[in-house]
């Protein structure tokens, strides 16, 4: 069990700011909140934010994901000015609410790295995770592997639609995969 003790003011003003960014569009987003707790902090990172924040810690480091606007209105309905959230096995309580999420807990920092994305992230964005920066472990955790596959069917699509309105012009299906995997690189 890990925990933090956080305040709720700091908390709430941090995590507003990421949907002030996003604007109107961001509650169209299924968009994951990942909190990393190490000792003293909790870093919060969101596609194109990352927050540092100061916080009493115990039991260790932890990785937890889950819903920002989920996360966002639980603190939100938040009493306590210095709430402790206690991270379990895929739950986290606070106070006396209990909510599940994933959750991580690692004795070194080797798998706490955040995966770094603009904040209005396209395909090609999402394509250049795969190039060998980040384990699988750390994409599936991000819950990215389903977008990263999402870009992948929207190119070979979009290549193949290529191909068919060049294919009269003697343009190989290969050809145009090869010029797109070579940008990609």
């Amino acid at each position: 069990m890990v925990t933090f003790t956080v305040s709720r003011k700091e908390l709430l003003v941090n995590l507003k700011k990421f949907k002030a960014a996003k604007g109107k569009r961001a509650k169209e987003i299924k968009i994951i909140c990942e909190i990393t707790v190490t000792n003293g902090k909790i870093t919060i990172v969101l596609p194109g934010m990352e927050l540092y924040l100061p916080c009493k810690t115990t039991g260790g480091g932890a990785k937890i994901a889950v819903k920002y606007f989920y996360f966002l209105d639980i603190v939100k309905g938040i009493t306590d000015t210095e709430p402790e959230f206690k991270v379990t096995q895929g739950t986290i309580t606070v106070g006396i609410l209990t909510f599940y999420c994933q959750t991580w807990f690692f004795p070194n920092d080797r798998i706490l790295r955040s995966i770094q994305l603009p904040i209005n992230y396209s395909d090609k964005d999402l394509l250049l995770l795969r190039n060998g920066r980040y384990t699988d472990e750390e994409l599936e955790f991000n819950k990215m592997t389903f977008k990263i596959e999402q870009a992948e069917d929207n190119l070979k699509s979009n290549i193949m639609s290529t191909y068919n309105k060049l294919k009269e012009y003697g343009v190989n299906y290969s050809e145009i995969e090869e010029m797109v995997n070579n940008k990609l690189k």
